[in-house]
């Protein structure tokens, strides 16, 4: 009698619409004792498409077709190795499958696979999936809903991709014992975002077969879910009803029933009992959803045996007692790995055999491809140079062989003759050696060396003739960009300078040909790289700056500069003062203090501060600007007293544009100058009267577009940057002169700020003794351009040899009279030497005017 039997139910929504049987469900029982399906277990397959069902239909049948052939068709006993070959041929499959169909019938497949093989339970699932299980009144679920965890995933492992994904499928595999009672429910994952754990542990642990599947269904009508697919396996105790009806009784003795016996011992080493033939029962409704099929049977203890003498009621045989005592071929041992025990059910053979076969279970040989075993490669065919060289090698080997038969050819044999008076004592087995060719010896060593000689020196040669063509390339592009008259062609040669040192000359040095071992060689190297430099400097207008040091750090070294200032020093000889802004946190530094010196939440003449957003240098002082939240945006300004501060809200600033970020400022003989992008004006706030209302600077009917500027200077003459890199120039309201953006062979990219520098007059105050010049900062290039300030002709770029140093710039100051540049770079000011503006290149001067003599 079995332990128990199970009842199925199942249901699948497709468009809304319920079917008693689901297509993306297979079921396979077992047809009779010896099928497939009785040995290896009854198997339960649920399919889903990932994304578009409709599309994946196609697919999902393929899967389940292909998992359920290749897992009962599998030679291999164990039910694991079964199940993980069946999802790699469903995967290969749905892999080609995709790979023939259009992209409109392409999909990803999650399967759910569950095995039942007596009172074991076998799960692989490859996502999207979803199955619980419920044991002892436990409920368990695989995977377990993120739902569950509040977003935390418990998974043990990290679940691979779906079928069809790749070439590889890496299933996760459970195992799980079931009793009576017990109930499994595989459906599709998206019936998780439905079911809570309360509701699913009080649904699944205490209902039965049939009330899960409709409450699910319900709960799908409920969501008003398309598609959608469920079945419940409860297991029932006690038989199958249909085993039930019929009594296990020994059937009668018929006249030359050797076949019965037979069947009966087999039956018996199976583990099932002879049952006599019965009726065939009434088929089931077939549209009831509820399926009944017997598993888990347990082995009987008893067997009935056949009557022997004439005697009908004879002593039941136990079921050891019907197995052989010596089994001709007894199974193999990796049939009962992970089934169950082993050793209770085979009595070992009363005599020992020998030849015994050894089980190697699954494992197959693997064939041997004599392919792609190695083969000596064929010697290549002679080259032209062989060809001609081998008269010499014939007639060098003719005459190295006469040489050495010349003693062989001229010797003679001596006759000794015994002495007189003397006898010979016998015969001497001692081996005569021959005498050594050593004039052949020194031949063949001395040809050898010559010719090891001759092929490095030819190497040699080969090697730097190599080496020159790659220089002289290089060289010959640099002296073609320095004679061309056009800018444009300069440009080009010098890119093809690049791209030969970059190169050809790239592998010389990479290959070792060039390396610092090979003295010449390496100097004529660094030459002609340090000639490129010189050329693309002075073609390009480049100003190399190297040693670069940190005057200025923001506390904790983290954080942003977004302003730097270079003051005015009392004293001549002593450095100027630098004041730097931390813009995310609101704080103003000054060089050589720890504390800082304007922060928010500071009170100053009864308000407090809100975040710094701009600092300037003022006549002899610093001055510094906050502004108020977008409710009040209005600007205040903070005018440094000694010791404290001093403060004064600008009026009309809160409609001033933009509302976020800074508007550009400058100051100038005390004024303050502020650039409104919404009305296209310059406001000039007068000295001492930063209170009152400002004025307007711009003369009214201005013909050039406005919208542009990025930045403000003034020194006497006011200068808008438009972020093009062009600048405006105006005195007295109007535009005097416009200067272009440079144009350089890497174009000016982002342009937020810039500088000019006042000029540096004689002792009269008068006379200009140096002009000064327009500092434009390049950030996304990494570099400073600097300008005339009279015609708008390039100086330099200034930019390090090396990208990278530079990659967080967004400030500049400049000190001509002490030749310094200061830079905000990240978290730190960096200070550097100008460089010397490089001079243009020799041969595009004009030769200088000789005077005739007399």
């Amino acid at each position: 009698m079995s332990k128990f039997h199970t009842t199925i139910s199942q249901w699948g929504l497709v468009s809304g619409i319920r079917q008693v049987h689901s297509d993306m469900i297979v079921v396979s029982a077992p047809r009779s004792p010896f099928s497939p399906e009785a040995r290896k277990g009854q198997l339960v397959l649920v399919v889903e498409a990932e994304g578009d069902v409709a599309r994946g239909r196609q697919a999902c049948t393929l899967v389940a077709r292909t998992i359920r052939e290749t897992f009962y068709a599998d030679g291999s006993m164990s039910i694991t190795s079964s199940l993980r070959h069946a999802l790699k041929a469903a995967n290969a499959a749905l892999y080609q499958h995709n790979y023939n169909a259009p992209p409109h019938k392409r999909a990803l497949v999650g399967c759910t696979c569950a095995v039942i093989h007596g009172s074991d339970v076998f799960i692989t699932q490859v996502p999207p999936s979803q199955a619980f299980i419920a044991h002892t009144s436990r409920l368990r679920a695989l995977p377990v809903p993120l739902s569950w965890t509040n977003g935390a995933d418990l998974s043990a492992t990290h679940r691979q991709g779906s079928l069809g994904t790749s070439l590889g499928s890496e299933p996760e595999f459970f195992r799980s014992v079931i009793q009576p009672g017990d109930t499994l429910v595989l459906c599709s994952s998206n019936l998780v975002r439905l079911l809570g754990k309360q509701q699913t542990e009080q649904l699944i642990c205490y209902s039965d077969a049939a009330t899960i599947a409709d409450e699910l269904y319900h709960a799908c009508r409920s969501a008003h879910l398309p598609e959608a697919h469920a079945i419940v396996i409860e297991a029932v105790p006690g038989a199958a009803p249909e085993v039930q009806d019929t009594p296990v009784a020994p059937a009668e003795p018929e006249p030359h029933a050797e076949r019965p016996k037979v069947a009966g011992r087999l039956g018996g080493w199976l583990g099932r009992s002879s049952r006599a033939p019965r009726s065939q029962p009434a088929p089931s409704d077939p549209g009831t959803p509820h399926e009944q099929l017997a598993v888990g049977a347990a082995l009987p203890t008893t067997v009935a045996a056949p009557p022997s003498n004439g005697q009908r009621n004879a002593a039941p045989l136990t079921l050891i007692d019907t197995l052989p005592v010596a089994d001709v071929m007894p199974l193999p041992p990796s049939a009962f790995l992970g089934e169950g025990d082993y050793g209770g059910m085979v009595r070992p053979p009363a005599v020992p055999r020998r030849n015994r076969q050894i089980d190697l279970s699954d494992n197959t040989g693997t064939p041997v491809d004599f392919a792609a075993l190695p083969r000596k490669p064929a010697p290549p065919p002679p080259t032209l140079g062989d060809r001609i060289l081998l008269p010499i090698h014939s007639l060098l080997a003719m005459t190295m062989g006469s040489v050495a038969n010349v003693p062989r050819r001229t010797a003679r044999p001596v006759e000794r003759q015994p002495a007189q008076g003397l006898r010979l004592k016998g015969l001497s087995y001692r081996r005569q050696r021959p005498p050594l060719p050593w004039l052949n010896i020194f031949l063949i060593v001395g040809v050898v060396a010559m010719l090891v000689i001759f092929g490095i020196r030819q190497n040699r040669q080969s090697d730097q003739r190599t080496i020159e063509l790659a220089l002289a390339k290089v060289t010959e592009a640099v002296a073609q960009a320095r004679q061309a008259q056009d800018g444009v062609v300069a440009q080009r040669q010098l890119e093809a300078a690049e791209s030969a040192l970059n190169d050809d000359v790239g592998k010389l040095v990479a290959s070792g040909l060039i390396t610092t071992t090979k003295s010449a060689v390496w100097t004529r190297y660094l030459a002609v790289r340090t000639d490129y430099d010189r050329a693309m400097a002075e073609i390009n207008r480049i100003g190399f700056i190297d040693d670069f040091e940190s005057v200025a750090t923001l506390p904790g070294g983290q954080g942003l500069i977004e302003r730097v200032v270079l003051g005015t020093a009392a004293i001549s000889d002593t450095q100027p003062p630098l004041f730097y802004l931390d813009r995310a946190a609101g704080v103003l530094y000054e060089r050589g203090q720890q504390e800082p010196l304007l922060k928010p939440d500071q009170d100053i003449n009864s308000s407090v501060t809100d975040p710094i957003r701009d600092v300037l240098w003022r006549e002899d002082n610093v001055i510094a600007f906050d502004r108020g939240d977008p409710s009040t945006p209005i600007y205040r300004v903070y005018l440094r007293n000694g010791d404290g501060w001093l403060a004064n809200r600008l009026n009309q600033t809160e409609w001033m544009e933009p509302a976020e970020g800074n508007l550009p400022l400058a100051t100038y003989g005390g004024h303050l100058y502020m650039w409104d992008s919404k009305e296209k004006q310059l406001w000039k706030y007068t000295s001492g009267m930063y209170a009152d209302l400002p004025t307007p600077w711009l003369a009214p009917g201005m013909s050039k577009p406005l919208d542009q500027i990025a930045d403000v200077q003034v020194d006497g003459l006011v200068y808008l940057l438009n972020r093009d890199a062009s600048i405006m120039v105006f005195e007295a309201g109007s535009l005097i002169r416009e200067f272009p953006a440079p144009q350089l062979a890497v174009p000016v990219s982002t342009v937020s700020r810039f500088l000019v520098t006042a000029d540096m007059l004689e002792a009269d105050g008068v006379t200009v003794k140096q002009p000064g010049s327009i500092y434009i900062l390049d950030t996304r290039n990494e570099r400073v351009l600097q300008i005339n300030k009279t015609d708008g002709t390039l100086i330099q770029q200034i930019q390090a040899r090396i990208r990278g140093p530079l990659n967080q710039i967004s400030d500049l100051a400049v000190d001509e009279a002490r030749g310094l540049l200061y830079l905000a770079n990240g978290p730190r000011v960096l200070r550097v030497d100008l460089p010397v503006p490089p001079q243009p290149p020799a041969e595009a001067m004009p030769a200088a005017t000789t005077t005739p003599e007399p």
